[in-house]
């Protein structure tokens, strides 16, 4: 068995007082800026036209208007599963993404430009929701919008 020296287990307490007090601290700054970010987080966009929403807004949920949904949702987009949770929510809101923001960008940056995109990603990362915005978009743009389901 190791001995120490007095002085060494003093230095070492020492050393665990002061980690601990450190701990503290650290923990009660996070929590207070944890605290702090909550109280500016919010899950609702106040802004519910998509020509106005932003990279800012991304993360957040709009809702579209009933009437707008029975009219440009009525033809098998969203998928038939989501527009029951619709039904039962009694709304219909989409999360701003990153990738419609971007797109809605580029469309409008040059309207007369010619642009094509591809959306992919995996089952359920959100491209039908990405699509379900920028064709909201230009449904309020009063654009000519043709749905060809595969």
């Amino acid at each position: 068995m190791v001995k120490f020296s007095g002085l060494v287990l003093r230095r070492f307490r020492q050393v665990q007082k002061f980690q601990q007090c450190i701990k503290r601290q650290l923990s009660s700054a996070t929590a207070e800026s944890l605290a702090q970010n909550h109280a500016n987080l919010s899950v609702k966009c106040s802004e519910q036209n998509p020509e106005n929403q932003s990279s800012r807004h991304s993360g957040e949920y709009y809702t579209i208007p009933k009437e707008t949904v029975s009219t440009l949702f009525s033809h098998g987009l969203p998928k038939p599963a989501y527009l029951d949770e619709v039904k039962t929510l009694d709304e219909f809101n989409i999360m701003i993404r990153k990738p419609a923001i971007s797109i809605l960008e580029s469309i409008k940056s040059d309207e007369s430009a010619v642009r094509k995109f591809v959306i992919y990603g995996q089952d359920g990362c959100g491209k039908t929701m990405t699509l379900s915005h920028i064709l909201h978009y230009c449904y309020l743009q009063e654009w000519l919008i043709l749905f060809l389901p595969s």
